[in-house]
């Protein structure tokens, strides 16, 4: 089919609209993926600023996670209710004044919490706006390697907020230094709702031999309703128990009690144990870009089965490990912990990613919004939380900071992926026919 010269003149300014979208979205991601990550740094410096108890000090994470079990719901029922562009202006207007909050009142203690509460509010649901953008202008098939490439680039914000962020804390001093992050967020505010398009329809680009009638703009009217739709499918069902699995496991692994495995059970100092860790944060970001580029050939169905198999042989693994850690050389461990670590990381990464790609074909970008708000929220109500403390009473029962402990956790954990493998297998890779009506 030859192309005409207005036609090749709408793809290049569809092209051009596009990819100034995903630009101005990855550094949102980036931003976003730095507030989130930000809080190893954040709090020593608001313990030695404010001579916090250690009761005091547990607010500053406190209040990020109810401030985003409050946000979860309404935010992806904002997005998809107003469009990804509108509401991630919304989000990151709300960034913005959290954070210069935290330069106006950098000298109360309260008012800097609810500062962080707004910030939270506002990342909590970014991800999810950017995942409907690009739900909006990728085909099913092309929705899965856009989708990983960003998340990978937005994975930078995680190591920004590491000694990046220390040095600007020591360097700018607090009040310079959330200026500084609070006029980025402004302009990546202005630059989302000037900038930034829904669709190919919004930006007033439909193919010219299509009328607007011909293309379907299926707008969600009522997101209570779609809710409710969605909490009767069995296959997102499935889903949901496959993608809390999933996060749990590498929210109570790594970042739940990954130091303290390093430090207070294997006996690693602590420049190594963040090296360790920092590898993971690398994991993390290749395994997004993997993701991405697997499941846009081979599937996002396939890519998740083969990526929580991978997790389930770490995981005996990693057990296995501690059970033997007393009888091996210190050397061998830390080998062993780079690998497993690394690995790990890359893996539930993998599965994380290519789940929201096997989340958009269920679902369409209809929903995608009440969608995933509804799993994040889940997952941090009924999934991290509660096998964090979980972990915490069987290591108490099994004699504390020691590796048998930890192995018999790991066991437990195994058991628990097992299930979230039996409910992937189950999920049918096709869209939900409700969801289309």
């Amino acid at each position: 089919m030859e192309i005409t010269i207005d036609e090749r003149e709408r793809l290049n300014r569809l092209g051009k609209i596009k990819m100034i979208g995903y630009v101005i979205a990855s550094l949102a991601l980036i931003y976003t993926f730095f507030h989130t990550t930000s809080g190893g740094m954040i709090t020593p410096a608001l313990v030695e600023k404010f001579n916090l108890t250690p009761a005091r000090a547990a607010l500053i994470g406190a209040v990020w996670f109810y401030a985003t079990a409050a946000a979860a719901i309404p935010g992806g029922l904002l997005i998809d209710y107003i469009g990804a562009r509108r509401s991630m202006a919304v989000l990151y207007t709300l960034m913005s004044i959290g954070t210069l909050a935290l330069v106006v009142f950098q000298n109360n203690f309260t008012a800097i919490l609810v500062g962080r509460a707004l910030i939270a509010m506002g990342a909590l649901s970014v991800y999810t706006a950017i995942i409907k953008l690009i739900a909006g202008w990728e085909s099913r098939e092309g929705f899965a390697y856009v989708n990983g490439t960003v998340a990978a680039i937005g994975r930078l914000g995680a190591m920004l907020a590491t000694t990046p962020l220390a040095l600007m804390l020591t360097n700018l001093g607090w009040g310079n230094t959330f200026l500084t992050l609070g006029i980025l967020a402004a302009i990546i505010t202005v630059s989302i709702f000037l900038l930034v398009k829904d669709s190919p329809r919004d930006a007033g680009l439909i193919p010219t031999e299509q009328s607007s009638a011909e293309v379907p703009k299926r707008e969600v009217t009522n997101p209570l309703a779609g809710l409710g739709v969605l909490l009767k499918q069995p296959q997102y069902g499935l889903f949901l128990v496959f993608a809390i699995i999933n996060a749990t496991i590498y929210q109570t692994l790594f970042a739940g009690w990954g130091g303290v495995i390093l430090k207070q059970v294997l006996k690693i100092n602590i420049v190594t144990a963040g090296n360790i860790l920092l590898t993971g944060s690398f994991g993390t970001l290749i395994g997004a870009y993997v993701a991405g580029y697997v499941a846009s050939k081979k599937g996002a169905k396939f890519t998740n089965i083969i990526a929580h198999a991978i997790t389930m042989i770490i995981i005996i693994t990693f057990a296995l490990t501690l059970k033997r850690a007393t009888t091996l050389e210190q050397a061998t461990i830390i080998a062993m912990m780079f690998a497993l670590f690394g690995g790990f990381s890359f893996s539930t990464s993998v599965g994380v990613n290519a789940g929201i790609a096997l989340l958009r074909t269920l679902v369409g970008p209809r929903y995608i919004g009440t969608a995933r708000s509804t799993q994040v929220l889940l997952q941090n109500l009924l999934g991290s939380g509660a096998m964090i403390q979980t972990w915490g009473v069987i290591i108490q029962k099994g004699g504390g900071y020691v590796p048998a402990a930890f192995s018999t956790a790991m066991n437990v954990l195994f058991i628990v992926a097992l299930i979230a493998l039996i409910a992937l297998i189950l999920i049918r890779e096709q869209p939900i026919k409700a969801l289309e009506e």
